[in-house]
């Protein structure tokens, strides 16, 4: 046997796991298919302690790009709100020294773009040109000002860009968690309470999870329903105005008597079937608000409570009423001039209801908003701390990666 051969061999020695030397060692006098099935076993049990180990490693690191975005997300907003809101002052400012300047001939304000705004940012190379064309006898402070302005909207691109990315890792926090909760509680054996009672720490991590999961899904539900009756009744809030706008048109005594004696009665029945169809519209967008606050209806205070059940007693429907009083075979009826204005009145304390219902409601939701993301804070506070548990835990500790 050659030199070279003999060093190969040694190599492959030392290369082979100890666990496959003890299966060849034991099985040396054994039958011929138990030394092939026990050395594939361990073959393959080998394989898999490795495979397993590199897969809770890559679930724990997707979590944890994960989190992290999830964390950063508030602050990196916060900062894109106020450089947005700085930029917004510089172009005031530089607007106001623009304007100040005396006019030359011949010099015409820059427009800028979205496409220039765009190139600008894709493509780095190329030089922001001012918002105004700068000339020798400008001013320092112009152009300071005009400086300020780009470096701004360069942080503005810059801090929106981050953002998008930022998103995008959060977005998995749910999902890379559950898959490394999963595969960390399928491998690790069930923890037994203490001889004393008292529970596993890790088991008590766990319940606070799920205790805090089950609150930020319950916030989480009431907030979707809250926004949801929100635009409903905004909706709401919005056609009734619009069906008061063209009743005030056709009916309304604070109208000149020109335009009642310009308009013609064919014109007047269309305004009012207008506005009835109008406020029909007003009304599913209420009655679909209030089917989605009607749950959480005891969240609400009383004055808000009963305002919503006035609203719900009286209706949105006066424009329809009008239009048949006006125009459903009782046209000579009397007292139909009365009648109008009673209507119109009525009108103009409902929609008063209304828009205080849309206040409250309005406020609600914010309020339920803040409640869900703190909500959501603990419950990604106790996941951290139950991850920490896991992965400090003896039985269910990662193995170490081998080469």
């Amino acid at each position: 046997m050659s030199r070279s051969s003999q060093s190969s061999e040694s190599r492959s020695d030392r290369n082979t796991p100890r666990s496959l030397l003890s299966v060849d060692i034991s099985l040396a006098n054994a039958p011929l298919e138990h030394k092939k099935r026990a050395i594939d076993s361990a073959y393959y049990s080998s394989a898999s302690t490795r495979n397993i180990g590199i897969l809770f490693h890559d679930l724990l690191y997707e979590w944890k790009i994960a989190d992290d975005a999830a964390q950063r997300l508030p602050a990196e907003e916060a900062a894109l709100q106020q450089c947005t809101a700085d930029l917004a002052k510089a172009q005031e400012t530089l607007d106001q020294l623009q304007g100040q300047r005396p006019a030359q001939p011949g010099l015409k304000r820059r427009k800028s773009s979205f496409l220039d705004v765009f190139h600008k940012g894709a493509r780095p190379d190329v030089a922001h040109s001012p918002a105004y064309p700068i000339v020798p006898d400008s001013s320092e402070e112009l152009i300071a000002a005009d400086r300020d302005v780009l470096r701004l909207e360069a942080d503005v691109r810059n801090r929106t860009k981050q953002i998008e990315i930022t998103k995008i890792a959060a977005a998995n926090l749910d999902s890379s968690f559950d898959a490394l909760k999963k595969a960390l509680q399928t491998r690790s054996p069930r923890r037994q309470s203490s001889a004393s009672g008292n529970e596993n720490p890790i088991t008590r991590a766990e319940k606070s999870v799920a205790a805090r999961e089950e609150a930020y899904v319950g916030s989480q539900e009431v907030t979707q329903a809250l926004r949801r009756a929100r635009l409903a009744i905004q909706s709401a809030h919005y056609h009734y105005r619009r069906n008061m706008d063209l009743m005030d048109a056709v009916c309304s005594p604070k109208r000149s008597k020109l335009a009642a004696m310009m308009g013609d009665e064919q014109s007047r029945e269309a305004t009012y079937k207008e506005a009835a169809n109008i406020s029909q519209k007003a009304q599913v967008c209420f009655n679909e608000g209030v089917r989605a606050l009607e749950p959480h209806m005891d969240m609400l205070q009383n004055t808000e409570a009963q305002l919503c059940q006035a609203l719900r007693d009286v209706g949105l429907l006066q424009a329809v009423r009008m239009y048949e009083l006006m125009y459903g075979g009782k046209a000579l009826a009397f007292g139909i001039t009365q009648q109008q204005h009673i209507m119109l009145q009525k009108q103009e304390g409902i929609f008063a209801w209304l828009t205080d219902l849309a206040v409250a409601v309005q406020n609600f939701t914010v309020h339920c908003e803040t409640v869900e993301r703190g909500a959501r804070d603990k419950r990604d506070t106790a996941r951290r701390h139950m991850v920490a548990m896991w992965m400090g835990d003896g039985p269910i500790s990662l193995p170490p990666l081998s080469p």
